[in-house]
This record gives C-alpha cells, structure tokens and sequence, in this order.
C-alpha cells in the first residue's frame, strides 16, 4: 500500500515535523482456501435440527464447530496484536512527549491560579476594611450586612458598589436601632411586671411588639394572681371549725371538710403532706 505522510510543528517558530505512515499489509495467500473450507462447514450445518435419538453426537458436532470458529478468532487476535505493535510504540513515544509539555504547562497554570486567589483575596480584605470605615458613621461593621462576592472582582465599579454598600448600611442602622426600641420598651414593660426580659427579647423576630407586651402583660398578671394565692394559702391555718389568719390571729373563716381518697407512690404522698403543711390545712386519718 502507498505511504502517507502527516506533519506537524509545535508552534508557528518550531521545525516542521513529519510521520511516513505505512498501512499495515497482512499478505492472506491461503484466504480463498480457507474461505472455502468455512463455506462447506456453514453448509453442511446450516438448518441442522438436533433430533433426540443423535444427542450425543449433536453435542460432538457442536463442540467441533465451536473449536473451529475458537481457531480463526485466535489467529484473528494474533495478527491484529502483530499489525497493532508499530502504532502501540508510536503511541508510547508520542504519550511522553505530549506528557512533559503538559507536566510544565500544569505548573504553570497552577501558579496563574495560585496568584490569582492571592489576588482575590487581598481584593476581598481591602474591601472589608474599607466597608468598614464606611459603617463606622453608621456604628456598623462589615459583618452586619450581607457580602457579595462580586465585590472581590477585579472589574468591579466600585462607586456603585459603594452605593448599594451605604444603602444596605443604611437598612442594617434601621433595623438595629427599630430592634433597641422594641428591646427598650420590653424591658421596661417586664420591669414594671417584676419579670425577667429576656426571653421575651428572644421572641422580636416571631411576634410583633404588640404582641409581646399584651404576653409580657398576662404573664405579670398570672404571676400575680399566683403569688396572692400563694400568700394567701401561707398566712391562714385552720383551728377546730375556724380559719384563723396567722397574720393577725383573727377569724376570717369557718373551716371546710372533704372527705378525699388519694392513691399514690410514697414519695408522692410525702409531697402532698408538705404541700399540706405549708398551705395550714388540716389532714387527720379517718377510722376505717
């Protein structure tokens, strides 16, 4: 067969580099001989019909062809590696070249991309430190608005990104200062209710302020109402048929009877006799 030749330069300044390319020749003389001998095999065989009384020597017959058709696909596999040898070489030859030019591109482009996020990077910290000097008038930081990453690139505008930096600066001021109203004024309502503001503070973001000075309200009022039921219960006791107040030593009643069954666990039953004691009520056993 007639050899082509291909051509090549690793650049516009490099030698020109050329490759003679002979197609493989595989001299077959005995081909039609072999073809013929195939032919008689397919044509004995085509159509066979395995009938039940020839098992055995349809099983034989089958093993023959199979071992026929392992010979060519053997030799098929033979010639092809032999014929594939010169481009396997070629192959390898080329591959390390193509490997070394890469190793040192791959380098150089990792230092391109190192210097590159260096450069992000020393973008981004400017950028902090000149938001920050700008939230300063605002009592602000960088960090109480929300930072586009746009910012840290090279071909950002910065004068407008600085005005939408003031306008979110701006934004961030209301909301702080809208947020210290409503902590000033749940503080002072929880204050006047003689409870703790804090966790009602925490509840700015889930209820409106109206909301949380009509719970701060209720609240006080149960706490109230409790601690008068509480001091009430302390401050009588029960003697005979009368409920005196232990305050003063006065009568203020006449005492109440109710016969109660109550099943519990001792350390319940401890409980309640505290709960007795504490409240002046008067338990005795009843006879069974």
């Amino acid at each position: 067969m007639k050899s082509k030749e291909i051509a090549t330069k690793l650049d516009e300044t490099s030698s020109e580099y050329r490759f003679k390319l002979t197609p493989a020749s595989i001299e077959f003389e005995d081909f039609d001989k072999l073809r013929k001998e195939a032919d008689e095999v397919y044509k004995r065989y085509n159509g066979y019909v395995v009938v039940p009384a020839n098992l055995k020597g349809d099983k034989a017959i089958a093993a023959d062809l199979n071992k026929k058709a392992k010979a060519l696909r053997a030799a098929k596999k033979a010639v092809r590696q032999q014929a594939l040898e010169p481009l396997a070489e070629f192959d390898g030859k080329m591959d390390d070249l193509i490997d070394e030019i890469e190793d040192v591109s791959g380098q150089i482009h990792q230092g391109l991309k190192d210097y590159k996020e260096q450069a992000i990077k020393l973008r981004h910290e400017n950028n902090i430190k000149h938001i920050d000097k700008m939230a300063e008038q605002f009592g602000l930081t960088h960090e109480d608005i929300t930072y586009d990453s746009k910012w840290d690139n090279k071909s950002t505008n910065w004068k407008k990104a600085e005005e939408t930096i003031n306008q979110l600066l701006e934004k961030a001021a209301q909301e702080r200062d809208f947020k210290n109203e409503k902590i000033e004024l749940i503080t002072e309502a929880a204050e006047k209710e003689h409870i703790l503001p804090d966790s009602y503070i925490n509840l700015i973001s889930d209820l409106t302020i109206s909301e949380i000075l009509t719970r701060i309200k209720n609240d006080g009022k149960r706490q109230r109402e409790l601690n008068q039921e509480q001091n009430e219960s302390i401050t009588q006791s029960v003697k005979g048929n009368s409920v005196i107040d232990t305050a003063t030593g006065e009568v203020v009643g006449k005492a109440e009877i109710a016969y109660l069954k109550i099943t519990g666990s001792h350390t319940q039953m401890e409980k309640l006799a505290q709960f007795f004691n504490k409240n002046g009520l008067k338990v005795e056993p009843i006879k069974r």
